[in-house]
């Protein structure tokens, strides 16, 4: 998968994205993608208005028990979703860090290294 880079084959949904909502359906995450499971990643989730923010955080940022985002997890078995959700998050690779979103690496509290 080029456009993945190679790194991961999972990706983690949250939001509108998670499975049964709106716009699940609509970007044919079902047709693209095997559901996994339900889990959670170490981070904050916050209102940015009409959608949801998360900011991940690393060990070095909590003491104990970390915040935690549920989401669901999925393998990508279509490589073309990646570039349709990057397109709803108002992701563009070529922008650098000028949008709201980056696709970028993290770990599920189940070990499985995913995008978000």
């Amino acid at each position: 998968m080029d456009h993945l880079h190679g790194l991961s084959n999972f990706v983690f949904t949250y939001g509108t994205l998670r499975k049964g909502q709106g716009a699940y359906n609509r970007f044919g995450l079902d047709k693209a993608c095997n559901f996994i499971k339900t889990t959670t990643i170490p981070g904050e989730m916050f209102t940015m208005g009409a959608y949801p923010g998360i900011k991940l955080l690393s060990k070095s940022q909590y003491f104990k028990d970390p915040p935690l985002i549920t989401g669901d997890l999925f393998e990508i078995t279509d490589e073309y979703i990646v570039r349709r959700l990057d397109g709803y998050e108002g992701c563009d690779e070529r922008n650098g860090d000028d949008g709201l979103y980056h696709r970028t690496l993290a770990t599920t509290t189940c070990g499985i290294q995913t995008w978000i």
